[in-house]
C-alpha cells in the first residue's frame, strides 16, 4: 500500500459574470470529491484508490495505492455560495459560482 497526498493546481477566472474554478484530478471518483464554499473560501478535497493487477504466466501481482488531496483558495470577490455547481469530465473538475 502506498499512501500519498497531493495539492492539485487550480485555475480561477471570470466568464460571463461567473467565477470558474478548474482543477485536474484525473482518476478520482467524482463521488469521493467534496466541495465547500464558506466565508468566500473555496475548498476541494477528495480521496483516490487505484488498483493495478497484472497476471503473467505463474506470477500474480496486485498493487493498490491510496491518496488524498486538499486545496483551499480565497475567491476574488463575494459570491453566492448556495448557487455553485460543479461538473467532472475527463479528469477535469469545473466549479461555476
Amino acid at each position: 500500500m502506498d499512501l500519498m497526498s497531493f495539492i492539485p493546481a487550480i485555475n480561477i477566472y471570470e466568464k460571463k459574470g461567473e467565477i470558474i474554478a478548474e482543477t485536474a484530478v484525473p482518476g478520482i471518483d467524482p463521488k469521493k470529491i467534496n466541495i465547500f464554499i464558506e466565508d468566500n473560501v473555496l475548498t476541494i478535497e477528495g480521496e483516490s484508490e487505484k488498483t493495478s493487477e497484472l497476471e503473467d504466466k505463474n506470477y500474480y501481482r496486485k498493487e493498490v495505492s491510496y491518496g488524498s488531496f486538499y486545496r483551499s483558495v480565497r475567491l476574488p470577490f463575494k459570491v453566492l455560495e448556495d448557487q455553485a455547481r460543479a461538473d467532472y469530465q475527463d479528469g477535469l473538475l469545473r466549479i461555476k459560482i
